[in-house]
């Protein structure tokens, strides 16, 4: 009998391994679909103060549109050509639950200049992500190629909040953002009947023991 109980609880762990392991896409956004623009207006943004470039591949042969950090498609400059660095705000307002595990990626590089050529000094762009009350502050490198940043959080509450990326500076030169995903670790339903189930199990093995 305790061969079958410790069977069935392997079984259901399993199952809420799995279950935990399938994270929900919220939202993604890869700016391909943004017409290539200096001060550009977005889909699925508002931007709420200063400018942003939709920079990238133009889809032809060579020179492409600004594009910096070829094989990328299209990218976001947050400091756009205006000498306002941008803040885009998500023109969706997303609701988060208590006790959903919620994580947010994002690619992020420098400016990728010639900072000789541009008169400008090396060093750090800074961006800020932001949802509720949840903040990461990311830094990179002006040489630095894309790589992947992460916000997770857990809300103690239920809140409802849109999605907000804020650049700093007045040199046209900003972070180069792409590859925006929220995604979600929800709990299953059965998360509840597979810990019942296993309570009972337990339960029986004791009173055959």
């Amino acid at each position: 009998m305790k061969h079958r109980i410790i069977s069935s609880v392997a079984a259901a762990a399993c199952l809420l391994g799995t279950s935990w392991a399938n994270a929900a896409i919220v939202f993604q956004d890869n700016f391909d679909a943004e017409a290539l623009e200096l001060n550009a207006t977005l889909d699925n943004w508002d931007v709420t103060s200063g400018t942003v470039d939709v920079i990238g591949d133009d889809g032809d042969p060579d020179p492409d549109f600004f594009d910096f950090l070829p094989g990328n498609g299209r990218y976001l400059d947050m400091d756009g050509t205006s000498n306002a660095a941008g803040t885009i705000l998500s023109k969706t307002t997303f609701s988060f639950l208590s006790g959903i595990t919620y994580t947010l990626s994002f690619s992020l590089a420098g400016n990728n200049r010639s900072a000789g050529a541009a008169n400008i000094p090396p060093g750090f762009d800074t961006l800020f992500a932001t949802i509720g009350g949840n903040t990461l502050t990311a830094n990179a490198w002006w040489q630095q190629p894309f790589a992947t940043y992460t916000l997770t959080f857990t809300p103690v509450a239920n809140f409802s909040s849109k999605l907000s990326f804020q650049a700093f500076g007045s040199d046209n030169q900003g972070p180069l953002l792409d590859n925006v995903v929220l995604s979600a670790v929800p709990v299953p339903a059965a998360v509840w009947l597979i810990g019942s189930a296993l309570l009972g199990l337990v339960a029986v093995g004791r009173r055959r023991a």
